[in-house]
């Protein structure tokens, strides 16, 4: 049986605790990734998100830091939307797409069902872009004015794939 008979810590995350609004997205971070990553026991790998991080040193808004996580969340777990193009007809590159969660992903204007949020093609080169963990092309795709036109659909969508209302964050 092993015994642990030391450990220090090489990082530290107190930075977070200096303000609430670092905390409550933290918090809503951690229940998304409880809810997507369920598992027990070892895991099959480490993240590759670094919000733990950008949260402590708060370079930019806690909320803006948590929609970025939430999109690398999604994506790792496999609830990523598709976004490579028209759910229905395949089509590449529109000049503007509609997101429905139900669908999964984006529809082009001329495909059914009717309906969800306007989305346009830098928009969802953006939304991408977050889905990779990379930063968007600042100068292309309008980034970050797009933010929070993308960002506003994830916290539906992480309940519309969770099948369960979140409870961190929640104002309602």
């Amino acid at each position: 049986m092993a015994v642990l008979s030391s450990a220090s810590v090489n990082r530290s995350f107190w930075g977070i605790v200096e303000e609430w609004e670092r905390v409550r997205h933290a918090d809503h971070l951690l229940e998304i990734a409880s809810e997507l990553f369920p598992r027990r026991g070892p895991s099959p790998g480490r993240s590759r998100s670094s919000c733990g991080d950008a949260l402590h040193r708060g370079r930019e808004p806690p909320a803006e830091t948590a929609r970025k996580a939430e999109a690398e969340f999604l994506a790792i777990g496999g609830w990523g939307p598709d976004l490579a193009g028209c759910r229905k007809c395949q089509g590449k590159e529109a000049r503007s797409y509609r997101f429905l969660a139900s669908e999964g992903g984006v529809l082009c204007e001329a495909c059914p069902p009717a309906g969800g949020s306007p989305l346009s093609l830098g928009a969802v080169k953006t939304w991408r872009a977050l889905q990779a963990g990379k930063p968007p092309d600042e100068g292309g795709s309008g980034f970050p004015s797009l933010l929070p036109r993308i960002t506003s659909r994830y916290p539906r969508y992480v309940e519309y794939c969770l099948g369960k209302q979140l409870r961190s964050l929640d104002e309602r």
